[in-house]
């Protein structure tokens, strides 16, 4: 769609894993699996008198290996839709997540907007534009904003209402297996895949199908560096979280957070390195404000005996930064292993009965 590039478009470009954990069940033959964070699982029929079966279960890829006390089972996974399904030589289990997704339901937006021919376009299109959107800004966009993506969606409905139809469909669905992956890892990736490539186009390229999408961006974003090889965007709100964040380590361990000297010049620096880093350095800065998150919301539950645990078992590879240590050269090792302590913590924190799981610490999904 060259002369008309949506949103959505971008998802193309996007790939993440859709999780497992939660329950799910299939109500026609009334089964049901519930797979745990920590590994475990339950699994009941009882139209086949198994009740409360248990055991451990391990996901690699698309395969799922299940153990319990009549053995072990390899099966495949596969997505049809946002439907799980596992197979192996016996069979298939056909599973819907149990309280999932609703946000998108189709039937709370039946209001039809534009009409061509016989394709008709609801207000569940521009509500699907304006869920991601919050999902990517982590907040909710204004009513204003919002009349302006229903204006732009019923423009290219009408320019190309067969494409734009299909792809409000893949982004319903992209989206509802977001909402399924816990993993903050997949969750950043998504959001700064997507903002890149909105920059991307809308100010480097200059594309003039993606403006009124930037100006929504730009109205709460405040990009301070791009880099246009890994196409990833650093906003003031990563950068702040991710000064945030070493101050959080810091003060965790007894010590003190930077003082606006340092704060003042490591800012700099992140700045003007941002393109010199490796790519898993820049997608850690670059989603620094959920990395910040989702640690800190982890140690405010801890109670004294964990608290105590942690800071004895993790010890940081990095001290504050003093000001007269800081170059080039410096603030590059000191983001790698910035990025090493992040890693050691996130494992420290799940071994203490600690989440890694992203919604968990947002229920709300933040807008």
């Amino acid at each position: 769609m060259k002369n008309g590039i949506l949103l959505l478009v971008l998802l193309s470009h996007v790939s993440f894993a859709q999780s497992i954990t939660g329950k799910w069940e299939n109500k026609q033959f009334g089964y049901s699996f519930v797979f745990n964070q920590n590994g475990s699982y339950n699994f009941d029929f009882p139209a086949q008198n198994m009740r409360n079966l248990s055991g451990t279960y391990q996901k690699s890829g698309n395969t799922l290996l299940i153990k319990n006390a009549y053995g072990t089972v390899n099966y495949k996974i596969q997505w049809v839709g946002n439907q799980l399904r596992l197979s192996d030589a016996q069979g298939t289990w056909i599973l819907n997540k149990v309280g999932g997704n609703s946000l998108l339901d189709e039937s709370k937006f039946p209001k039809i907007i534009a009409q061509s021919g016989t394709l008709k376009l609801t207000e569940e299109g521009p509500k699907t534009y304006e869920t991601i959107i919050n999902l990517v800004l982590d907040k909710k966009v204004t009513t204003v904003d919002y009349q302006s993506i229903v204006a732009e969606t019923k423009r290219m409905f009408l320019k190309c209402p067969e494409v734009i139809l299909g792809d409000i469909q893949t982004a319903k669905e992209s989206f509802e297996q977001i909402l399924q992956n816990g993993d903050p890892n997949v969750i950043g990736q998504f959001r700064q895949a997507f903002l890149g490539q909105v920059y991307q186009m809308a100010v480097i390229d200059q594309n003039p199908d993606m403006q009124v999408f930037w100006k929504i961006f730009d109205k709460y974003l405040d990009v301070v560096a791009f880099d246009s090889k890994s196409q990833l965007v650093l906003t003031s709100k990563d950068l702040e979280a991710y000064l945030n964040y070493i101050d959080l380590l810091a003060v965790n361990q007894g010590g003190q957070k930077l003082n606006l000297a340092s704060r003042k010049q490591l800012s700099e620096q992140t700045i003007a390195n941002f393109s010199r880093l490796s790519q898993n350095e820049k997608k850690f800065l670059s989603n620094a404000d959920l990395a910040y998150q989702l640690t800190k919301s982890n140690l405010s539950r801890f109670t004294a005996q964990q608290t105590q645990t942690f800071r004895q078992q993790f010890t940081p590879q990095v001290q504050l930064v003093q000001t007269q240590q800081m170059d080039a050269d410096f603030y590059q090792r000191y983001s790698r292993m910035m990025l090493e302590n992040h890693v050691s913590i996130m494992n420290g924190i799940e071994n203490l009965g600690g989440t890694g799981d992203y919604w968990e610490i947002k229920p709300s999904y933040g807008w």
